[in-house]
């Protein structure tokens, strides 16, 4: 009996001290909830239908603009998803959502060297689906270039 109890209880603390590595319901599905991410981030979500979005955003605090470039990828055959993008300039003006072109294999998508203005510019990216299925996906990478060779602050 002993040993039945201390097994339990070790599958309970792995349960409780466990992470899902997929995004929870609610988290980042709006522009105001979006996640907050960084240069490396590795993240697997799912999109569940066509009202599903998950919501991410990078805010550029130097005093230098930073462009960006950051991939999407999915296993799923039929790939309805969509990339976007939402920028918020410095002074509170916001464009229209733009959205990334698929790779010629159909499972990527991916911003390259969109600008990001110094002192607080932000970008909120989107994952969003057309289909009604759930697609997975995975954020392959986040990365940021600079001006000129040293721009690092």
């Amino acid at each position: 009996m002993k040993k039945f109890v201390s097994t339990l209880l070790v599958f309970a603390l792995m349960l409780v001290f466990s992470t899902s590595a997929f995004a929870m319901p609610g988290m980042g599905d709006t522009m105001e909830k979006a996640i907050k991410i960084e240069p490396g981030i590795k993240f697997n979500g799912v999109i569940q239908d066509s009202t599903d979005y998950d919501w991410f955003t990078w805010e550029n605090k130097t005093t230098k603009n930073r462009y960006l470039n950051f991939q999407i990828w999915t296993p799923s055959a039929q790939n309805n998803l969509q990339l976007g993008a939402v920028m918020v300039y410095p002074f509170g003006h916001q464009t229209l959502p733009f959205y990334a072109e698929k790779s010629k294999s159909g499972t990527f998508l991916d911003f390259r060297n969109i600008l990001v203005p110094a002192y607080a510019g932000k970008v909120y990216l989107f994952v969003k689906s057309t289909g009604n299925n759930p697609e997975p996906y995975e954020i392959k990478y986040f990365t940021l270039t600079y001006e000129k060779p040293g721009d690092l602050d």
